[in-house]
């Protein structure tokens, strides 16, 4: 997985795009992993691994959470107040 993230970021280092839109395609790339890392908690659930499935279950779930402040940080515009 890290190797993925690490092609993926010298990739877009060769681009000089925004900041804002490298950082959203780092949360879609994030999101991806942590829905995948969901999936294998509940299949070790399903196989009768229950103690290491609920550990990844919740290591993904925490993750998840982060995942989404970031797409509500960086997809959806900020409302000021003057």
């Amino acid at each position: 997985m890290f190797s993925l993230l690490d092609m993926i970021n010298h990739y877009l280092g060769y681009f000089n795009i925004n900041v804002k839109l490298k950082n959203r395609i780092y949360t879609i790339v994030g999101a991806l992993g942590t829905i995948y890392l969901l999936y294998v908690a509940i299949r070790w659930i399903q196989n009768g691994y229950w103690l290491r499935g609920i550990g990844i279950l919740l290591v993904g779930l925490i993750l998840a959470y982060f995942t989404v402040m970031n797409v509500f940080l960086l997809f959806y515009p900020k409302e000021t107040t003057v």
